[in-house]
C-alpha cells in the first residue's frame, strides 16, 4: 500500500481503493493560512486523503476519512483540520 508521496500525483492506489486528485491550493496565490500547499484526493466511494506540504520545512503531512470531504477540505485550508500526521501513522487508520 504505497502512496505516490511526497510528490503530487493525479491518482494512486491505497489498499483496494483508487484515489484521484480533486482539489489543489497554493496559499501563496489564494491567501489561505500558512505557507502550505494542499492536495485533496477522493476515491469513488467517497473516502479521502488530504496531503499538506510545507515548502519552508520540506515536510508532508496527511489526514484521511471515509466521508464529508467538503468539510475536511474547508478545514484543511483554514488550518483547522484535526488529526494531521505522518503518512506512516495514517496507514493504520485509512478507511
Amino acid at each position: 500500500m504505497a502512496l505516490v508521496a511526497p510528490l503530487k500525483s493525479l491518482s494512486f492506489a491505497y489498499g483496494s481503493e483508487w484515489y484521484e486528485i480533486s482539489d489543489e491550493y497554493d496559499n501563496e496565490v489564494t491567501g489561505f493560512l500558512g505557507n502550505y500547499y494542499y492536495y485533496g484526493y477522493l476515491s469513488q466511494t467517497g473516502k479521502w486523503i488530504i496531503q499538506v506540504y510545507n515548502p519552508t520545512a520540506g515536510t508532508y503531512r496527511y489526514a484521511n476519512g471515509a466521508s464529508n470531504y467538503s468539510a475536511a477540505w474547508a478545514a484543511a485550508i483554514a488550518g483547522t483540520l484535526a488529526n494531521i500526521g505522518l503518512y506512516n501513522a495514517m496507514s493504520g487508520t485509512c478507511p
